[in-house]
């Protein structure tokens, strides 16, 4: 489920008598929303959801664009079986680490019942799958279009700078004295093993720099092969990271990441992509609000 999406609860009802008709709040082609599911939607959105408070205006043009998107999928066959809804909740549960019984306690507590929070998966469901397909549909990205796309996020395209470090832990009383002077004894002589038995030496391999911690890449900052760090006090010790061998990171060319390219492109262009091709099919739609009163 994309992050813009907004769930929503939209039952059809044919307009079949005067006291359904009346409170009709808009026809989108052949379905009916109602003024009791406008009032529904905005209660469950502020009530529930939180966030900004949404308003009449804002809660209809919500079910006017669920109404199109369903329809859109009923078109497409996209409408998820009752299997892949069952296993789609089920594998909420199994996230929260909730049987059954826990888990619909835990929805009535945010003032939901289970059947409610199944239509909203299942609403979930049907929003990403049309916009799955329609966007990338519309999206016709070519080699230019990419290689702009390339060129302003090549950071995310770095290999990152390793480094082969060897940790010398130095616990006990006295211990910051006692690391500034192995960190003098290991500089001389170019070597970690020069602390013998006053310290722990540990072969940590090649570490990529940034899933260090900051303290310790803000002590690494420059270091050259064969160079120790300052003393970083973590973990109730002093501890010094001898540089044993370093990695530069590389720039992975065009070719390498056009897959990648497509994908994040894809990503960052589906709100967009979607948006539009929601609005053009309202402009396509009969749609009729009906005033309020």
């Amino acid at each position: 489920m994309v992050k813009w999406f907004t769930l929503t609860l939209l039952l059809w009802v044919a307009p079949a008598v005067a006291s359904v008709v009346d409170r009709v709040a808009a026809v989108v082609d052949a379905y009916v929303v109602t003024r009791g599911e406008v009032d529904d939607h905005l209660a469950f959105q502020n009530d529930i959801i939180g966030g900004a408070p949404m308003d009449r205006h804002q809660a209809l043009e919500e079910l006017i664009e669920k109404a199109l998107v369903e329809r859109e999928a009923e078109r497409r066959g996209l409408i998820p079986s009752d299997e892949e809804l069952q296993a789609a909740v089920a594998d909420i549960r199994a996230r929260n680490k909730m049987n059954e019984e826990q888990f619909r306690r835990a929805l009535e507590s945010q003032g939901m019942d289970f059947d409610t929070y199944v239509r909203q998966v299942r609403d979930q469901m049907v929003q990403a799958k049309v916009a799955g397909v329609v966007v990338r549909e519309r999206m016709d990205v070519g080699d230019e279009a990419l290689r702009e796309y390339y060129l302003k996020n090549v950071a995310s395209y770095c290999d990152s700078s390793s480094l082969r470090l060897v940790h010398i832990e130095v616990p006990g009383e006295q211990a910051r004295e006692r690391a500034e002077e192995l960190r003098s004894r290991v500089e001389q002589a170019g070597e970690p093993s020069a602390v013998g038995d006053q310290g722990r030496l540990t072969d940590m391999g090649y570490v990529l720099v940034e899933n260090l911690s900051s303290d310790v890449r803000g002590a690494l900052d420059g270091l050259p092969v064969g160079g120790v760090s300052p003393v970083v006090e973590m973990g109730g010790a002093c501890n010094l990271f001898y540089v044993a061998d370093r990695k530069e990171g590389r720039i992975r060319p065009f070719e390498e990441v056009r897959d990648q390219l497509k994908e994040s492109y894809f990503r960052d262009k589906e709100e967009e992509l979607f948006r539009r091709w929601l609005e053009d099919l309202k402009a396509q739609a009969h749609i009729v609000r009906k005033p309020e009163g």
